[in-house]
């Protein structure tokens, strides 16, 4: 049994270790959907499942960042400096990493020659966002330097006022999805109510003010509804991909309503399930612990397995993906651990 989390927050626990697992099998899996019509069939699909199934991970990270942040009532400094320095100083680490290690295979390449050449390519590699899946720590910046704003308001605001951002957002999120949202002014009339803000209000709200999800026949009904938006999205995703014989991923954005729908679906199963023993449970637990080193370091490791011919395409995706996720995870995990135990080496890990 895992002591050093309340029970109150087993399930969030639990649920950040379920997003961190479904972030890398979503960037395992991810090359192989691109590949329709080229690969066998049977291997897209298998991308294709594997994708479906775990599109919720960014939402639900943001959506716990809403449940526990929101509701603190901390001064502007202490939560800038409690929350933003804690991502600002391992992403500084890690995006060192990133570029040193891209300069050395440019190096190595041939490609980079001398100092000026040296220069430019770490500029480069600033200037475009250092590595792909850092779009999300950008992200979540931005949303943290509002927090203290927004934060404000929803604990001075009734579940009506809530409620009534919430709905403004679903639709245009919706909508966006559509035809309308080609109208020349469309996103100026929707820009306040858009964006990945909504899904942390939805983490407070759901939290706040809907019950604990306690009868069997509830949890049923929860487990359906996700499974039918889980195949929605992946049969939607062959058909529309079929039509125009060529990978499209319409399905997989976030602000779908399938997405959104099985999001939801996900946080409330689990919110109802504090499971507390088992090896299960600490494995989880070790995985929510470091999973900001995890998502930060996670690429590193998947460019390492790369080279040594290790990706979801090394053999048949079933195996593929499962391995290289177990490896990903494990090894990802291990460094973050490694380094959390030197000197000052918390403060850099993740």
């Amino acid at each position: 049994m895992v002591n050093n989390v309340k029970d109150e927050l087993i399930w969030i626990d639990n649920l950040r270790a379920i997003a961190t697992i479904g972030v890398i099998l979503l960037h395992i899996s991810g090359p192989l959907t691109y590949q329709f019509g080229v690969v066998p069939s049977s291997w897209w699909w298998v991308g294709n499942i594997v994708n479906s199934a775990v599109r919720s991970s960014v939402p639900i990270f943001l959506m716990i960042s809403g449940t526990l942040l929101l509701p603190k009532n901390d001064d502007l400094k202490t939560f800038l400096k409690k929350r933003l320095v804690r991502i600002l100083i391992p992403f500084s680490f890690w995006a060192f990493i990133h570029v040193v290690m891209n300069l050395a295979l440019k190096i190595k390449e041939g490609e980079v020659k001398n100092l000026n050449e040296s220069l430019n390519c770490i500029a480069d590699k600033i200037i475009g966002g250092i590595a792909f899946h850092y779009w999300y720590i950008y992200m979540i910046i931005g949303i943290y330097l509002f927090l203290p704003i927004i934060g404000k308001w929803i604990r001075n605001s009734d579940e009506k006022e809530i409620r009534y951002f919430l709905v403004l957002w679903v639709t245009v999120s919706l909508l966006s999805q559509t035809v309308i949202s080609k109208f020349l002014y469309f996103s100026q009339i929707t820009y306040y109510f858009s964006g990945s803000l909504g899904f942390v209000v939805l983490g407070y709200y759901l939290d706040k003010y809907l019950p604990i999800v306690k009868s069997k026949r509830t949890s049923l009904l929860l487990s359906l509804l996700l499974t039918t938006m889980l195949v929605f999205t992946a049969i939607g995703t062959f058909v529309l991909s079929k039509q125009s014989n060529n990978a499209v991923q319409t399905l997989y954005a976030y602000f779908t309503p399938n997405v959104m729908v099985a999001t939801v679906c996900i946080y409330l199963l689990f919110r109802s399930n504090t499971q507390k023993n088992g090896i299960s449970r600490v494995v989880l637990h070790f995985i929510s612990k470091y999973s900001y080193g995890i998502y930060l370091s996670h690429i590193l490791v998947l460019t390492i397995l790369s080279f040594a011919k290790i990706d979801s395409m090394f053999i048949h995706p079933i195996i593929g993906i499962s391995v290289a996720a177990f490896l990903c995870i494990s090894i990802s995990a291990g460094i973050v651990y490694v380094i959390n135990k030197l000197p000052l080496g918390k403060h850099i890990s993740g």
